[in-house]
């Protein structure tokens, strides 16, 4: 275990410095670029539900989702796991280290909602230079002023995050019903009339929001019952809830 932690914090170092990526080309996907080294090269796939791809420099290969259907990084692994921003978007990555493979995920958080973000390798041998092709991407909306580095004290293991499917059951399914109206307003009525930040803001710090007549309506139907509050949930988790009920 010492000899995988510390071979993960050198490859993160690695994957925080930039001088060696003079020479990175950008690679146009379409729906988002990346930046890699002139070795990598674009590879084609077929698709089905989804825009897939991929790239590779004939020794690692990295694979791309890009759809309603994509997957997501896989919280029940036996990997780690980092919550992130890249280029102003919210992701996350999971690195599963084995006795003779390495295999690297990283799921984006994207601003349209109608499609997911998932580009994973499996077996890789320079897992720093994969770690900073996932840094490099980027969409027509991302921000690249806001790319922190990489640090390996703010991973942790997965299992300590649940799936949206685990967390709708334990936080909200006793007073919500994706469909119906319980002792709170079913999550499709909450949808209809309030966006992801509003939601996030509302569980996390209520008071930065104000009261207005849907909040009261929906109060007064709730009677004397009050949402809980959940200041410790994560963008990351919210997002899975919603993605779990719609």
């Amino acid at each position: 275990m010492k000899y995988i932690i510390c071979y993960l914090f050198i490859c993160l170092l690695f994957a925080c410095k930039t001088a060696g990526n003079q020479d990175w080309k950008s690679a146009d996907f379409g729906p988002f670029k990346l930046k890699a080294p002139p070795e990598w090269k674009k590879m084609k796939l077929q698709g089905f539900d989804s825009y897939v791809g991929g790239l590779t420099n004939g020794i690692d290969t990295l694979t791309f989702d890009y759809g309603w259907y994509s997957p997501e990084v896989d919280l029940d692994s036996a990997g780690i796991y980092r919550e992130d921003t890249i280029n102003g978007l919210v992701a996350l990555i999971g690195i599963t280290e084995g006795m003779t493979t390495r295999s690297a995920e990283l799921e984006i958080f994207l601003k349209d909602e109608k499609n997911r973000f998932f580009i994973s390798g499996k077996d890789l041998q320079d897992l720093p230079t994969v770690l900073k092709i996932f840094k490099s991407i980027y969409f027509p909306y991302s921000d690249t002023t806001i790319n922190p580095p990489l640090v390996m004290e703010k991973f942790h293991r997965s299992s300590s995050v649940m799936q949206g499917r685990s967390l709708y059951k334990f936080n909200c399914a006793s007073c919500h019903h994706p469909h119906k109206q319980m002792t709170g307003p079913s999550f499709a009525e909450v949808f209809k009339y309030r966006d992801k930040e509003w939601i996030y803001r509302f569980l996390t710090n209520r008071d930065s929001i104000k009261s207005d007549s849907l909040t009261i309506a929906f109060q007064k139907r709730a009677g004397s019952v009050t949402c809980i509050r959940f200041p410790e949930l994560t963008k990351i988790e919210l997002t899975r809830i919603l993605g779990y009920i719609r």
